[in-house]
C-alpha cells in the first residue's frame, strides 16, 4: 500500500508555507498543533514512508477545472456533439 499525502505550497510575503490538502496531511498538522506543515514535519513524514505530492495554487485550480469539465462532459458524446451550435468544426 502506497502512503501518500497531498500538500499545497503557497508563498506569503516571501515565506513558503505548506498547507495540508488531504485528511492524512490534516491529521499530521493537527498532531503538530499547526495549520501548516513545516519542512521538518515533512521530512519526518517522509521518513515514516509517506510520499508527498505537492501542488501550487495554479496546479490545484487546473485540476479542479479538469474535474469539473469531466463531470459535465458526457462519456457518450462524439466530438461533433460537443461543439456548440453556431461554431464551425474545423
Amino acid at each position: 500500500m502506497i502512503k501518500t499525502i497531498q500538500i499545497e505550497v503557497k508563498s506569503n510575503y516571501g515565506t513558503t508555507h505548506y498547507y495540508p490538502m488531504c485528511s492524512t496531511a490534516k491529521c499530521f498538522a493537527r498532531i503538530a498543533s499547526t495549520k501548516t506543515l513545516s519542512l521538518d514535519n515533512l521530512h519526518t513524514i517522509q521518513s515514516m514512508g509517506y510520499t508527498i505530492e505537492s501542488f501550487d495554487a495554479l496546479t490545484r485550480e487546473l485540476n479542479e477545472s479538469m474535474q469539473r469539465r469531466k463531470a459535465t462532459c458526457s462519456t457518450q458524446a462524439t466530438p461533433l456533439q460537443a461543439v456548440p451550435k453556431g461554431w464551425d468544426y474545423v
